[in-house]
């Protein structure tokens, strides 16, 4: 298998009132290859945001190179970095309200990324790639409902939904199920592991939930700024 992404000896300090400087990732290593699913699990405060908001280009890393598709992230210009970004890379935050517009309904948050981004659909081919998408999720019955309108479940799979409209090569999850019940959750990454296996998706997933993680590729444990990978079957039960 194709490596798709290489994290090496990442380093992210944040500046601190004390003359202490803290390393929130401490010469971090990751490396996954293209089309696996990836779960990360962590205390709350250990990094893992951090961790995948520099995969996800909002942070840039004290030290360290990061590698996507084989491309050196650090020698991109910022024009570059948006333009990978837009194009094959998908994120869904943690928080709903950095992933909607609260001002559009549901249908339309999930056409404005195939409306601004690269797809050669036709208009018409792009809304019914919305409406399936949204019944992937069981939102096909809330495309005129605002965010408001929306339990915070359905606002969590809405956010998935928008983050795979442009069908990306690497799909970045911050807590996507936090809101769902086992049902639902179990259900969401179901239909996540589908769409990596059909479509050759890469995803990394941040969790907190035991039973969504034995239905990952392979997970890792975050503690003291850096990753440990554990064997799920054995270690989880």
């Amino acid at each position: 298998m194709q490596t798709y992404i290489e994290c090496e000896d990442i380093i992210k300090i944040y500046p601190q009132k004390s003359k202490v400087k803290k390393a929130t990732l401490a010469g971090l290593n990751l490396s996954v290859n293209q089309g696996n699913f990836v779960s990360i699990m962590g205390p709350s405060g250990c990094g893992k945001t951090t961790l995948v908001r520099i995969i996800g280009g909002l942070l840039e890393p004290s030290a360290g190179s990061l590698k996507i598709g084989g491309h050196l992230i650090n020698e991109y210009s910022s024009k570059e970095k948006i333009d990978l970004y837009r194009k094959k890379i998908g994120l869904m935050f943690q928080n709903p309200r950095d992933n909607i517009l609260w001002c559009l309904n549901v249908f339309d948050n999930v056409m404005l990324p195939m409306m601004v981004g690269s797809s050669p659909l036709t208009t018409k081919d792009k809304k019914e790639k919305v409406l399936t998408l949204l019944r992937q999720v069981d939102l096909e019955m809330r495309v005129r409902n605002k965010p408001h309108q929306l339990s915070g479940g359905e606002l969590q799979k809405l956010g998935v939904t928008i983050a795979l409209a442009n069908r990306p090569e690497l799909l970045i999850l911050d807590e996507p199920t936090s809101n769902l019940d086992t049902v639902n959750a179990i259900k969401l990454v179901d239909h996540l592991q589908l769409m990596c296996k059909e479509h050759n998706i890469t995803i990394i997933m941040v969790t907190h939930d035991l039973r969504l993680v034995k239905q990952t590729d392979c997970c890792y444990i975050m503690n003291k700024g850096k990753l440990t990978e554990i064997n799920i079957e054995h270690q989880i039960n």
